[in-house]
């Protein structure tokens, strides 16, 4: 059975270590950061500043790991389109295999017949919808950092709003929604719209989902774009197998002509399962919990497995058989005439 090939083992082994070794390097060097406390995940990782993976700005997770599922695709339909016909990554089953795994994306982070699988897997374990409130406007000092240390988890340094404010990323104020804000000091309530951080900063002003169990989003994406994206590498240089008919039946196994525009998108896919990896190892090393991490891993592995299965053209009953009987009978070329 394709999906659980020997390709595929070690493809799950090595995200495993990956993950497995910087969550451990995190937890005892104490590099990683709580996503679902909201007034740690609003600011800065500590790290950011001697360690580039460790900026949620960093050019590779902006642009690469934050829109992984269109680079993933890129990539998949790059190789398809370019490979020669007869190659065995066009075994008619690319398009299942791919929109398998699209299923499963799309219903753990965008839909699932209305919020997604991770937004309820959040609201069961008591995530709220939360908005950070100026520093100033909380403590004495200034910046984000004196918010945290003055004010930890109390009334001044977050308040807590209902869901659909989140759901809908409405943009709050003392201002625009006066009832919100009505249990809050008066000095607070009176200073607020006069500070640039309160007004300017997309953090500090449109509440977002915390507490709760967070799902590592990036653990997930990057598990399941790795897993589709070595799979559908290594069909692509498996030997064909073209039937042919005339006076006998034969099955001639080759592999198919390479040419440049093909080499590229080989490459270049590497390239792009390498960086999947690194960022697998950041998040590990540097964001969320061990739970977190451990349910992203998992539920990628699953969802990878029950999407692609469908799609596999070996039965499962068959494999050995199948494999067997092409070891031991050597190929057979046909004359067509």
């Amino acid at each position: 059975m394709a999906v659980l090939s020997p390709r595929i083992q070690i493809t799950l082994g090595l995200i495993a270590t990956i993950t497995f070794f910087g969550t451990l390097y995190s937890y005892r060097n104490d590099t990683y950061l709580d996503t679902s406390n909201p007034l740690l995940a609003a600011l800065p990782h500590p790290a950011h500043g001697h360690s580039f993976l460790a900026s949620k700005k960093n050019i590779l997770n902006q642009w690469f790991v934050k829109k992984a599922w269109g680079w993933t695709s890129l990539a998949f339909w790059a190789v398809w389109l370019t490979a020669p016909e007869g190659s065995s990554v066009k075994d008619g089953f690319a398009i299942g295999r791919w929109l398998g795994a699209t299923a499963v994306w799309v219903l753990f982070v965008g839909w699932f017949f209305g919020p997604s699988l991770f937004d309820r897997i959040g609201d069961l374990s008591g995530r709220e919808c939360v908005v950070i409130l100026p520093s100033n406007a909380s403590s004495g000092g200034s910046g984000p950092a004196a918010a945290v240390a003055a004010a930890s988890e109390t009334l001044y340094s977050s308040l807590t709003v209902p869901a659909k404010f989140c759901l809908g990323r409405v943009r709050i104020s003392p201002e625009s929604h006066p009832a919100l804000f009505a249990h809050t000091p008066q000095s607070m309530q009176a200073t607020t719209s006069h500070i640039p951080e309160w007004t300017a900063n997309v953090t500090g002003s449109v509440p977002r989902f915390y507490r709760g169990h967070d799902v590592s989003g990036h653990t997930f994406l990057l598990t399941l774009s790795v897993l589709l994206l070595v799979d559908h590498l290594v069909r692509a240089r498996r030997p064909a197998r073209v039937a042919t008919v005339g006076k006998g039946s034969g099955i001639v196994q080759h592999t198919p002509p390479s040419s440049p525009l093909w080499l590229v998108s080989l490459v270049g896919s590497w390239a792009l399962v390498g960086l999947w990896m690194v960022m697998l190892g950041a998040t590990a090393v540097y964001f969320h919990t061990w739970e977190e991490k451990l349910s992203g891993f998992l539920i990628a592995i699953v969802g990878y497995f029950v999407s692609q299965y469908p799609f596999d053209p070996t039965p499962i009953s068959e494999t050995s058989t199948t494999t067997t009987q092409m070891q031991d009978v050597p190929p057979k070329v046909t004359k067509v005439e």
